[in-house]
């Protein structure tokens, strides 16, 4: 049986010269680009308001990368719109950071719930028995299990792991001409990586609310539903847009004129509307991460570069891959089952701190980022950010 042919690489991969010549073209990308340039104003601004007043580092450092992916996603799509030859590249790296962004928002639900290991355990510690949501429901769960968090950090990592995966042979197979992004079919690696990508999601989002329902009273004043539907609102409209346009295209609610292929039409489509979505959720962050309630807080806020060396040094998820890593050993019994998964750096297997007699105590560690505390990653783990932060002993020697 002879392979069909992809349309996307019967032209070669080039766009009709005339394309951007044509008055719908030149309408999409100066509003686009009007949208795009609109959309990054005000979402770094609500970035460079956090990093003003960065005073809680636990909390703020997965809110301003969470902030990055409303001016990323706009900025490429743009960009996928102008340059469609390079569409497809630009469009699956875009869509790797999604599970970045979910993982974040599991990690400021984390700190939302408790600073360590010690504090989240004892907010789960008098959870009763539940059951999964749908689909699962019929099967029960105990939230005040020890392992309860470690099998939830794990349903949510390895969304990042699928993405990061999917992105890579998205990439390969479009080099070697067998992607075919506009193509469900068997035959080009597209409708794989599409499936991958779904089941992937949908595991995320289903531990993201087992995660979510037994602990919403406890971290109810944070509103975290209203964060959480901006950033759903972003990544399944997106989806669900691809899909609507998939299904026009099928049904020959778009056509052909001569300029451009159903393939590139359907493609710029997609990419101007995504533009305007971006603005409608920069809007929504606004209100959804708004920054004010962290400069009422005492303490003095760090300078603007340290605290964006704090948000965007990534070296706290690859602590937490560890983490993953020695979880998934000891549930296969390749290690030493133990009372906590330790991290480097951890000193003792519980995340207390030691008192003075050597002893470990349940006492709540400083705010991080504040004088005298030490900044740890929600996984428990000591954060890999601020490795230059000043010490009491050097103000003094400063002074």
């Amino acid at each position: 049986m002879v392979a069909p042919a992809c349309p996307a690489y019967e032209h070669g991969g080039h766009a009709d010269p005339r394309l951007r010549e044509s008055l719908p073209w030149l309408v999409g990308a100066a509003v686009g680009g009007a949208l795009m340039v609109s959309t990054v104003a005000l979402s770094l601004h609500l970035t460079f308001r956090h990093l003003q007043n960065y005073t809680r580092p636990p909390l703020q450092r997965p809110i301003t990368r969470i902030l990055l992916m409303v001016p990323l996603y706009s900025i490429c799509s743009w960009l996928s719109f102008v340059t469609i030859e390079w569409a497809t590249y630009i469009s699956v790296v875009r869509d790797c950071y999604e599970g970045f962004v979910v993982y974040n928002f599991f990690i400021l639900c984390l700190e939302y719930l408790g600073p360590n290991e010690a504090s989240r355990e004892r907010a789960l510690a008098n959870k009763p028995r539940r059951r999964f949501p749908p689909p699962a429901c019929c099967i029960s769960h105990d939230p005040n299990s020890r392992h309860f968090l470690g099998f939830c950090k794990l349903g949510i990592m390895q969304y990042v792991f699928v993405r990061v995966a999917t992105t890579s042979a998205a990439v390969v197979m479009e080099v070697a001409k067998v992607y075919c992004p506009e193509s469900m079919s068997p035959h080009f690696g597209h409708m794989y990586t599409t499936i991958a990508n779904a089941v992937s999601v949908g595991l995320a989002m289903f531990t993201l609310i087992s995660f979510y329902l037994p602990i919403r009273g406890d971290i109810s004043q944070f509103r975290p539903v209203g964060q959480f539907l901006s950033i759903k609102f972003v990544i399944f409209f997106q989806f669900w847009l691809g899909i609507a346009i998939k299904l026009m295209v099928s049904n020959g609610l778009v056509r052909s004129n001569g300029v451009w292929t159903v393939e590139q039409f359907s493609m710029l489509l997609q990419n101007f509307i995504i533009n305007l979505e971006m603005m409608i959720a920069a809007i929504l962050h606004v209100w959804a991460f708004d920054y004010t309630p962290f400069r009422t807080l005492t303490g003095e806020p760090m300078p603007i570069t340290i605290g964006l060396w704090d948000s965007f040094y990534w070296l706290d998820l690859w602590h937490d891959m560890i983490y993953i890593g020695r979880f998934v050993a000891q549930r296969l019994g390749l290690v030493r089952d133990s009372q906590h998964v330790l991290l480097p750096g951890d000193d003792n297997e519980h995340d207390g701190y030691d008192d003075e007699n050597g002893g470990d105590t349940d006492e709540e560690p400083p705010e991080a980022g504040t004088q005298g505390g030490r900044s740890r990653t929600a996984s428990g783990a000591p954060s890999a950010t601020l490795p230059f932060v000043i010490t009491d002993t050097a103000r003094s020697s400063e002074q």
